[in-house]
């Protein structure tokens, strides 16, 4: 059997924690994959860029690399990701395939319930899900592909709570305030930030956006429903399965064609 490896290509950030992330997520696929090497690498901001991971993971030996775009959807960034480690790795030499990006895989699905559960808990919220509405948090997009994606998220989701709705942190409409300020009706309103880390989005505008139309919502319209805040998607062995299942489907698709 030839040394498999596996590279996952991040969009980027400076955030000590999402490097943290994506180092315990590929240390879960490495185990659960039987993979011989596992790394990340960053489409921009900061390093390690794809041109270096590639390069790790041939001084590790390995002979042949599974490329996973890590994103959630089929947007600009992501199919730029493709072009760039698809030369970079011909230039090197290596031989590789390129997976699809995690969107409609259902395990994501699962980790979103999963995060709700979780809140639900920590917080004491003892009513059935049925009666709580769910408003989901997006980066945005420009890509339609990124925002159909988006919506067949939140439909899927939709059979097992009152409502599900999304919004969007920039480029989409509705953003965050109009999505927040739509659910005045709710009494348990639960709020899932879509996002794969615990980045600078997350940290700043997402979280102070959603404080500042709470409070607002609260003094303008006399809110007074339910409010908590779910934990971004993060780790979990829901996604380092999920990412499996994408290298896997690419890998079987190579085999089977010689």
């Amino acid at each position: 059997m030839h040394r498999r490896g596996i590279l996952l290509i991040d969009r980027g950030s400076r955030e000590s924690e999402v490097k943290e992330e994506l180092s315990e997520l590929c240390s879960m696929i490495r185990i659960r994959g039987n993979y011989h090497h596992s790394t990340y690498s960053m489409l921009e901001v900061t390093k390690p860029y794809i041109e270096d991971g590639i390069s790790e993971c041939k001084n590790a030996d390995v002979e042949y690399l599974t490329i996973v775009p890590y994103f959630l959807y089929p947007g600009l960034k992501m199919r730029s990701a493709v072009i760039k480690a698809a030369r970079i790795a011909k230039d090197m030499n290596v031989r590789f395939a390129i997976s699809r990006p995690l969107n409609h895989h259902p395990n994501l699905l699962k980790l979103v319930m999963d995060r709700i559960d979780e809140s639900k808990k920590r917080y004491g919220i003892d009513v059935s899900d049925s009666e709580c509405d769910v408003l989901l948090v997006g980066h945005g997009s420009r890509d339609i592909n990124a925002r159909r994606t988006f919506d067949r998220v939140a439909y899927a989701l939709s059979a097992y709570y009152r409502s599900v709705s999304v919004c969007f942190l920039e480029l989409d409409r509705p953003d965050i305030r109009e999505g927040i300020l739509s659910r005045m009706d709710s009494s348990t309103l639960i709020i899932m930030p879509y996002f794969l880390h615990n980045g600078t989005h997350m940290k700043n505008e997402v979280k102070d956006t959603i404080e500042e139309t709470i409070e607002y919502a609260r003094n303008r319209y006399d809110f007074r429903g339910r409010v908590i805040i779910t934990g971004h998607l993060g780790v979990s062995p829901l996604i380092s399965d999920a990412i499996i299942d994408r290298a896997r489907e690419v890998e079987r698709s190579l085999a089977s064609s010689r």
